[in-house]
């Protein structure tokens, strides 16, 4: 366990570079765990926390505080979960000790019964919070349930110290339910290729553009005079030629991690808050595996066992083929079109331009019929 430590999330792009920057100004970093391309999260000792602000700032990184441990929050937390365990065993005797009474009433099926009746007959009956199990006559209040207008049949039923009162009303008139049908609009904007009507009215063309969102069947047809419109459901297949495009910015130098092939093992127990055993590494890059397990599971208090495998990584910088580094983003992007696409033939056309030095802009685009209805 580590104290005087913080925890940051920070947010910006080409994370590998910051996390060079701080090697060079030898800041040791922990737990390092990349949550997307932008957000990075990171342990760090409080004695850097000045270094690392000023670095962050200097790079245009934004950061917000996790958490600060020290050994004060955690010995002041510990023994907040030791009250909290007392209580629940003494709250569990107590209740144990209770069982004969009914500590908790259940009404299911009162949709139009009010609950202030249903707790008049019971208390009429002498059943209430606090009631002997022994002294519910269950016949008795079926009876009188099922008395009642509202009331075509009840049950009622001790289930430990719970109560469970069931009604089944009787049945109201429900006027016919009479059907809304809805437009179909398109999905994209898109250019009309195709369609296949099967019901309503057509408010589109071939080869009219269309943009999201647009009508493209009338959940209607009109009368015989052409005059009013009848509701009537819409149901079509409209296919569009649709257009998509992706841009990506990259830099020409590249940073990758790579074990070094040393590695650390820790195992660390838990138990009523606490934890012990769990040893540290002297990496200043790392990556980790964790498993956890559950020891004398069926025990009241079971024990925990957290196995965590650390392994040193080492920043490798390497200069990228642009070229070949921006056909397989284009790649990456017409694939994930193909699968839109389906069997529907599909054109691309991409334009690479650099941007300034060792950065580049890589612009993707494809067209595409798809089912836009």
């Amino acid at each position: 366990m580590k104290f005087n430590t913080i925890k940051l999330r920070i947010e910006g792009f080409n994370q590998l570079k910051l996390l060079s920057h701080f090697q060079k100004e030898e800041v040791r970093v922990f737990e390092v765990e990349k949550i997307s391309p932008r957000v990075l999260i990171l342990v760090i000792q409080k004695k850097d926390g000045k270094k690392v602000l000023a670095i962050l700032e200097k790079m245009c990184y934004t950061h917000s505080v996790i958490s600060s441990k020290d050994a004060k929050s955690v010995l002041r937390n510990s023994l907040g979960r030791l009250g909290l365990i007392i209580t629940a065993l003494i709250c569990t005797i107590a209740l144990s000790m209770s069982y004969g009474f009914i500590w908790r009433i259940d009404i299911d099926g009162n949709e139009k019964l009010d609950e202030l009746i249903i707790q008049r007959m019971l208390d009429e009956h002498g059943v209430r919070v606090g009631t002997r199990n022994r002294n519910v006559d269950a016949d008795s209040l079926i009876n009188s349930f099922n008395a009642l207008d509202e009331v075509l049949m009840s049950s009622v039923e001790v289930r430990g110290t719970t109560l469970v009162v069931r009604l089944v009303e009787t049945i109201d008139y429900i006027p016919p339910h009479i059907p809304t049908f809805n437009d179909i609009h398109s999905r994209f904007d898109a250019e009309i290729t195709r369609m296949v009507v099967y019901e309503g009215t057509p408010m589109v063309i071939l080869g009219e553009r269309v943009f999201k969102g647009d009508i493209l069947i009338g959940a209607h047809v009109m009368d015989f005079y052409g005059l009013e419109k009848i509701p009537t459901p819409a149901s079509a297949r409209i296919y569009g030629r649709v257009a998509f495009s992706e841009t990506v910015i990259f830099n020409e130098t590249a940073f990758e991690l790579q074990r070094t092939g040393r590695r650390h093992v820790s195992d660390e127990y838990r138990i009523l808050g606490f934890s012990f055993g769990a040893s540290s590494h002297d990496f200043a890059r790392y990556e980790y595996h964790r498993q956890e397990m559950t020891l004398f599971e069926n025990f009241f208090v079971p024990l925990r066992s957290l196995r965590t495998v650390y392994y040193e990584v080492e920043l490798i910088e390497h200069t990228r083929d642009v070229n070949a580094h921006a056909e397989q983003l284009k790649s990456e992007f017409i694939q994930n079109m193909t699968i839109k696409a389906g069997s529907s033939p599909i054109s691309t056309s991409h334009v690479l331009t650099k941007v300034a030095d060792g950065v580049y802009r890589l612009s993707v685009f494809v067209e595409a019929e798809l089912l836009i209805s």
